[in-house]
Formats: C-alpha cells, structure tokens, sequence
C-alpha cells in the first residue's frame, strides 16, 4: 500500500527488495486526496514496469473490490495448479505492506468479509529481518 499523493517517496525500498520476485498488486491509497489526472499516470506508470496498480480509496472503500478481483487474477495459475493437485479449498495469503501512515489498517479494515472465500489478509505492522506479521483479518 502506497500512498497516492507521494507514490515514490512512500514506498519502502526494503520491501521494493524483499518482494521483488513476489506476485504484487500497487495498492494506490488515498486516491481521493490525490488529482484524478496524476493518479491515472501513476497507474500506468505501474502497468509500464510490469506491476498492477489499483486505486483505492479507504475512508469510503472506493477501488476495493478491484483489488480483490485483480488478486483473483493474478492468483489464478496457481489455483488452477492447486485444483489439479486436489488442493481444493486451499487459501490465498495475502500480505499488506507499507510506509506508516499510508492507510493499511484502513483497507484492510474496508475489506469485505471474505468469509467464503479463498483469500486471507495478513497485515505486516513492522518490516523486521525477521519478517514476522500479525493476522489481523483471517477468512475460513
């Protein structure tokens, strides 16, 4: 999660690194704060270097449903994979990362119940070497 105001400067290079090899999707929070015109550059700027990019909007859950939808996507190889291996059911983690203040806590609270759903969230509170996070909202 990023800020959409200062999508550079709020963006952890250490978690640029360590999630480098990883499926991402750029959530581009705040959107509403930010100029319509600029956010849509931004997000191409995204598309262009081969990342995702979502615009969200926290305080009303504006752009929500397009990030769970684009984790379906770029989700879908593996789940396939797991079907075929009879691991049906099998849940999709994932981690939400970011500066502080940049409004984690807050898409993750806007977060529908995913309930009966494939896909839980973990909220990573602190970047530590020990990468450890806390499981703030678990669906199953």
């Amino acid at each position: 999660v990023i800020d959409a105001r200062i999508p550079i400067s709020s963006q952890n290079p250490d978690i640029r690194q360590i999630t480098k090899n990883k499926k991402k999707i750029i959530v581009l929070n705040k959107e509403d704060l930010a100029d319509e015109k600029e956010n849509q550059k931004w997000v191409e700027y995204f598309l262009k270097r081969g990342e995702k990019a979502v615009l969200v909007n926290s305080n009303d859950g504006r752009g929500i449903n397009n990030v769970i939808k684009q984790i379906q996507i770029i989700m879908q190889d593996e789940l396939k994979s797991n079907a075929n291996k009879g691991r049906i059911g099998r849940k999709i983690r994932v981690m939400v990362v970011g500066i502080p203040n940049v409004g984690k806590s807050s898409f993750i609270n806007r977060i529908p119940d995913l309930h009966n759903t494939y896909i839980s969230f973990i909220l990573h509170k602190n970047l530590t070497k020990s990468a450890e996070g806390d499981i703030v909202k678990y669906s199953g």
